[in-house]
């Protein structure tokens, strides 16, 4: 396997819990974005209801509204989350509630604004997708990315391998010069100080050798005479 392969392949891995992180980051934010807006549309209505009710005196036609009821004395509006069952397709919605009060001379009602929420599959589903998009794209982008750096990067890398396959020990050696990249710069002197090594090595050895042999011829020339 190619280094590129192998690096790719380890770094999808590490990307499983930053997925994983990411579906649940973006589940909170789509929820918190959701509950914002609906909740800024919900308080648009009560504001556009408080408002018609205390020039027209009575509740107006607001498809949002569920419910009006009399109430002893006006609350505070609060918000609720609430679970209905949906005939269309007999499963329970999660919706979204505002309650808050009407008062005009001494009569108080009670107001009950409603609007759908998403569902937690429903988000759940969308975190997913754009969390796998994300990711997919990200892997494309590093395997496309390295592909292309590869060619330049490694390029001093590839070249110092070159001679180091090429390399005779009876020649002298080629000094492999500096590369701006540290780790290069590293191998590059290593091969140097290898190579230099076993050129004296062998120099000493050809030399030994050779006066050996001339050592040897001299001592065979006088047991001939």
């Amino acid at each position: 396997m190619k280094l590129i392969r192998h690096t790719i392949s380890r770094f999808s891995l590490l990307l499983i819990p930053f997925v994983v992180l990411g579906i649940i980051l973006t589940y909170q934010v789509f929820s918190f974005i959701a509950y914002k807006e609906i909740d800024e549309f919900l308080q648009h209505e009560k504001d556009r209801i408080l408002a018609w009710y205390e020039i027209h005196n009575n509740v107006p036609d607001v498809n949002s509204i569920v419910r009006v009821y009399p109430i002893d004395a006006p609350f505070t509006p609060f918000y609720a989350d609430t679970l209905l069952l949906e005939t269309g397709d007999m499963e329970m919605a999660p919706y979204r509630e505002l309650h808050f009060s009407l008062t005009y001379q001494n009569e108080h009602l009670g107001v009950v604004l409603r609007h759908l929420l998403l569902g937690t599959e429903d988000f759940l589903k969308g975190a997913a997708m754009l969390m796998g998009t994300v990711t997919a794209l990200m892997i494309l982008l590093v395997f496309v990315g390295i592909r292309i750096v590869t060619r330049s990067v490694w390029q001093p890398f590839f070249y110092t391998i070159g001679k180091i396959q090429n390399f005779r020990s009876d020649h002298p050696p080629e000094i492999l010069p500096q590369q701006q990249v540290y780790e290069f710069n590293l191998l590059n002197e290593a091969v140097n100080q290898m190579k230099q090594k076993m050129w004296m090595d062998y120099s000493r050895t050809k030399s030994f050798n050779e006066n050996a042999a001339h050592e040897l011829q001299t001592k065979l020339a006088l047991i001939k005479t």
